[in-house]
């Protein structure tokens, strides 16, 4: 059976600010407020790494938690523009082990020798598309919680200078004070209970819940995020639905004369508790397997919702994932706290 995921379409929008060339700024420490939260959820003797390079910026930091315990984890992200394209590095600090010890069949390994880190295994492809990319997961060796995972996409010239260039974080930048929050409970001094919400409706299930610094002196994102699978048999498809909730720092209110862009229709909502939504849907479509006996596509749509004037909590906009029928159903299940 295949698998069709569309996640990557909706972070897409999520990381357009982190990755925008003017903000970002070298970071070799976390601010203050970035360490309080980080020893909440993480712990305070927790130890982190950080990427000390003057060519690549810091291009934002998210710390998450998965529910029911499964997983928490920080991230720290580092980029720069090449050729037309955007190369990037992350840190991502795990406390479930995720990256397989080996490499797929299409890699190719690569060992390397970390002074700090120990033995690696460099797993590296080239990027369909960017020739002169590669693409790189590290794999430590011998790790125990939290598990360091190393994402590259970037010029192959870039790849051992920056590996080289990864160092542990002085303990001094760390927060000083810590305990064992959800990401949740680290997100109420940013955004009370009273100004997050919350979606219900069958079958989205919450996945993951994450603050997003763009920029380390301001507030962070706080988003909430929602996963659906229906399985199709006879096209051979599994649909996977994704839905963000997301709480800003900035008012998000936008004019009812804005476009929504090509591909998309616009129209207007007025949410029973939250106030006035401008709605922009885009229909998708999904093929069914080549080998499936019911070869009928199947439909779906993907909607941004952003709030008008009048909008009791103007920091809020949502991506609704999800079946034609459900979705203004759904936005109305999107309900306060």
């Amino acid at each position: 059976m295949r698998y069709f995921f569309v996640l990557s379409t909706i972070l897409c929008c999520t990381c357009t600010a982190l990755w925008d060339p003017l903000a970002l700024t070298q970071a070799k420490a976390l601010t203050a407020t970035q360490s309080q939260s980080i020893a909440q959820v993480l712990g305070a003797d927790t130890p982190l790494w950080y990427v000390d390079t003057p060519t690549y910026r810091d291009a934002g930091l998210t710390l998450g938690t998965h529910p029911k315990g499964q997983d928490k984890y920080l991230i720290q992200r580092y980029a720069r523009k090449e050729k037309g394209h955007i190369a990037h590095f992350s840190l991502e600090h795990h406390w479930a082990s995720g990256e397989a010890s080996q490499c797929r069949a299409k890699e190719k390994a690569i060992p390397y020798q970390h002074p700090q880190l120990g033995a690696m295994i460099l797993c590296s492809s080239v990027r369909p598309g960017t020739p002169h990319f590669v693409s790189v997961r590290a794999v430590v060796k011998n790790q125990s919680a939290p598990y360091l995972e190393i994402q590259y996409m970037g010029p192959a010239a870039d790849l051992m200078t920056l590996m080289g260039a990864i160092k542990r974080l002085p303990m001094g930048n760390q927060g000083i004070t810590g305990s064992s929050l959800s990401a949740l409970e680290a997100s109420r001094p940013f955004y009370p209970q009273n100004k997050q919400v919350q979606l219900t409706w069958p079958g989205y299930a919450l996945a993951d819940e994450q603050l997003v610094w763009g920029k380390p002196t301001q507030s962070p994102q706080w988003t909430r995020v929602y996963h659906k699978a229906i399985p199709y048999i006879p096209q051979q498809v599994t649909l996977h639905f994704t839905t963000l909730l997301r709480h800003s720092p900035q008012s998000q209110v936008v004019k009812p004369d804005r476009p929504c862009g090509a591909g998309l229709t616009k129209s207007r909502y007025v949410h029973p508790q939250l106030g006035p939504y401008l709605l922009c849907t885009k229909v998708l479509s999904t093929a069914a397997h080549s080998s499936a006996t019911d070869k009928t596509p199947l439909i779906h749509h993907l909607m941004y919702a952003s709030p008008l004037a009048g909008n009791k909590l103007p920091h809020l906009s949502f991506h609704i994932h999800g079946l034609p029928q459900d979705m203004l159903n759904m936005l109305g299940q999107v309900r306060l706290n």
